[in-house]
């Protein structure tokens, strides 16, 4: 471990990107996950928790890069089949919620809309959770541009292929089709659905982002991953895919660095992935 942060390859506490990493990040993806409205401040009404969602991704943050172009946002898809590592736990905290509350009543606009925001349904029940987790690529066209950014949202907003139940034999296979956002100062300027891209992956749909977005990029450019602390994996996950599959220079070193950055309560770590993978992993 020392050797990593001596190399600098892994800066912990930081209250902002060291300026020298900062100023070359132009694309960033993150997985929205829920933290803003578990943890966000004053979220009382739909409104508000887009005009936060601005804040961070428009705005900016020390801890976001300035020159950011291209960002990808990774909501939960809670239709998908969770995974059978966290199926336990997820069962535990449902039954423990089903037992102590009644807000599986609310529907619809009582739960979130520009005026509502039922911060117990949306944490505690399936419909919350998805209504919260399409809510910002619903009303994306609300922002304003503060700006020159492509958002890319990639979430449930957009469902295709088979609802069924019981998907033995079943050909059509559930997927979503992410939405891109086009802003300038000027306000949004253009929307598109990605029809050719079939999403159907939730953390590890951000390392797939990756080779997306790179192909826009020059050389020496760098990406960001944002991840929560819980997901410390995605480090050990993007060391692992990139090491193998991303795109080196003829002297062995990538064509575009890497970082992720785990984000904790009032400070994130940052990890360099193609700095570690170049000169431990190669």
């Amino acid at each position: 471990m020392t050797a990593v942060h001596d190399a600098g390859l892994i800066v912990l506490k930081q209250k902002r990107l060291p300026d020298g990493v900062a100023q070359k990040m132009k694309g960033d993806t993150m997985e929205n996950a829920g933290v803003p409205y578990k943890s966000g401040k004053g979220v009382i009404i739909g409104s508000e928790y887009l005009r936060q969602a601005e804040d961070r991704w428009i705005i900016g943050t020390p801890t976001m890069p300035p020159g950011l172009e291209v960002l990808v946002v990774s909501e939960e898809k809670y239709r998908f089949t969770p995974d059978l590592f966290k199926g336990a736990s997820r069962a535990q905290r449902t039954r423990k919620e089903d037992s102590t509350t009644i807000t599986h009543l609310k529907t619809g606009a009582d739960i979130v809309s520009d005026s509502t925001f039922a911060k117990s349904s949306i944490t505690s029940t399936s419909e919350g959770k998805r209504m919260i987790s399409a809510y910002i690529p619903q009303n994306a066209h609300k922002l304003s541009g503060k700006r020159d950014i492509q958002i890319i949202f990639d979430s449930e907003l957009n469902l295709r292929g088979c609802y069924c139940l019981d998907k033995k034999g079943c050909e059509w296979n559930m997927y979503t089709i992410p939405i891109t956002y086009i802003l300038d100062r000027n306000g949004l300027q253009e929307v598109e659905k990605l029809k050719m891209v079939h999403q159907a992956k939730g953390k590890c749909a951000q390392i797939d982002w990756l080779f997306a977005i790179v192909k826009t990029m020059d050389p020496g450019e760098a990406i960001l991953a944002v991840v929560i602390l819980v997901d410390i994996d995605s480090v050990v996950l993007h060391l692992f895919v990139l090491s193998l599959k991303w795109q080196r220079l003829e002297n062995g070193g990538f064509r575009n660095p890497v970082y992720v950055q785990l984000k904790k309560m009032g400070h994130c770590d940052l990890y360099s992935i193609t700095g570690s993978a170049a000169k431990y992993v190669s």
